[in-house]
């Protein structure tokens, strides 16, 4: 959707959550349909979701 949007998809978010997250690792990873073009969320599992910014940002921005 937009020229810089950074590509996000459930492999990428399996090795992150498999580095930052171990305990994790095992969880179920699906990413939800949304119409927004900010970001995209992921479930993790049953109680978990994650939200990843699809254009690049300083960490910071991010966090907000």
């Amino acid at each position: 959707m937009h020229d810089d949007e950074v590509p996000v998809d459930e492999h990428i978010v399996r090795v992150l959550i498999a580095e930052q997250f171990p305990s994790w690792r095992g969880l179920s990873v699906t990413r939800l349909a949304t119409g927004g073009t900010v970001n995209a969320i992921f479930r993790i599992g049953d109680d978990l979701a994650a939200r990843f910014p699809l254009r690049g940002m300083p960490v910071t921005d991010a966090r907000s």
